[in-house]
């Protein structure tokens, strides 16, 4: 009989546990969407950002040079 009670307990522990990282994670999403819907300009800038700092780590942009005084 113990052995049950403490099953049930640690399942009830459980079942909380999944549904706290699940509301969690559904409310993530969900204002990642917000934000997304409210400012599309700043996810774009972002990915700009993080595609030239993966560049940089990669060491793509050493190999460029922009000679001095010349517009791009």
């Amino acid at each position: 009989m113990a052995h049950h009670v403490s099953q049930a307990n640690m399942n009830r522990q459980r079942i909380k546990t999944v549904s706290l990282w699940s509301l969690q994670k559904t409310a993530n999403a969900i204002l990642f969407a917000f934000k997304n819907v409210a400012d599309p300009v700043s996810v774009h800038l972002k990915d700009i950002y993080f595609s030239r700092q993966q560049g940089m780590a990669l060491g793509l942009y050493d190999t460029l040079s922009i000679p001095f005084g010349v517009d791009v």
